[in-house]
């Protein structure tokens, strides 16, 4: 529904989007089938809460490549 809501005003806008959700799942299916990543509950909350902050910059630097 977004891509056909919105239209991309550059390469990156009309691309970006669908590598980045890729991108996404990949990282959740490794999340959900994968090794735990660090060793002990805050160390895993850190990395959760740093990986939140990357992902939601990338996506708004990425939706104001479309219009």
């Amino acid at each position: 529904m977004y891509l056909k809501s919105t239209k991309a005003t550059t390469f990156v806008g009309k691309y970006g989007m669908i590598i980045f959700v890729v991108l996404m799942l990949v990282i959740n299916a490794n999340s959900i089938f994968g090794p735990p990543f660090g060793a002990d509950v805050k160390t895993m909350s850190i990395s959760a809460l740093v990986m939140y902050f990357i992902f939601a910059g990338v996506a708004f630097l990425l939706d104001g490549k479309r219009s």
